[in-house]
């Protein structure tokens, strides 16, 4: 199942003195993913060409986990717990298709760019936030909707490393650091 993310809701008004997360649109997603799977028991996901993932259509570990730990709690407490534990150390942004990608927090474009492919990584000229240009430094929030522009002649710096927060973003920019010579 492909969730299309197609606008972000309007932000609802804070109470004064609260630093309070809007996490509407992970409930929207994962009570429409989990309820696809309660309804469609054993069967894959519809498989979608232009994924980025490599099976588009294998369920992610942890979103069966969630599915079983909403079927043992209450509506209430699931979303309490879930809250409260899992989004504290995550932040999901979408593609411009509305595919999920997890990333840890304070991750940057640069992370983002490296999940989806190391081209695209190695290549990255800028990106837009929510169709805003946003400097490649800037920590992503969750529900972001991130788009990567690339250019053939863009190519990692050092200050990427400083940057990253994924493993898997460090060795690729260490790795085209390594071929331009820039480090040994």
């Amino acid at each position: 199942m492909h969730f299309e993310y197609k606008e972000k809701e309007k932000e609802k008004k804070k109470p004064e003195g609260k630093n309070l997360i809007d996490f509407s649109w992970a409930k929207k997603f994962l009570s429409a993913l989990v309820s696809w799977h309660a309804k469609n028991p054993g069967e894959e996901e519809p498989k979608r060409a232009s994924s980025p993932r490599t099976d588009p259509g294998e369920t992610p570990a942890w979103v069966r986990e969630l599915g079983a730990l909403d079927a043992a709690l209450g509506e209430k407490e699931f979303w309490t717990r879930l809250r409260d534990d899992f989004f504290r150390n995550r932040v999901f942004v979408f593609t411009p298709k509305g595919d999920v990608v997890d990333l840890p927090m304070q991750s940057s474009p640069i992370d983002f760019a490296y999940a989806i492919h190391s081209d695209i990584g190695d290549h990255l000229f800028g990106a837009k936030v929510n169709g805003k240009l946003i400097t490649i430094d800037t920590p992503l929030k969750n529900g972001d909707i991130v788009e990567i522009l690339t250019k053939a002649g863009s190519h990692p710096t050092l200050k990427w490393l400083e940057v990253t927060k994924t493993a898997m973003a460090k060795k690729h920019v260490r790795n085209a650091l390594q071929k331009s010579g820039t480090v040994s």
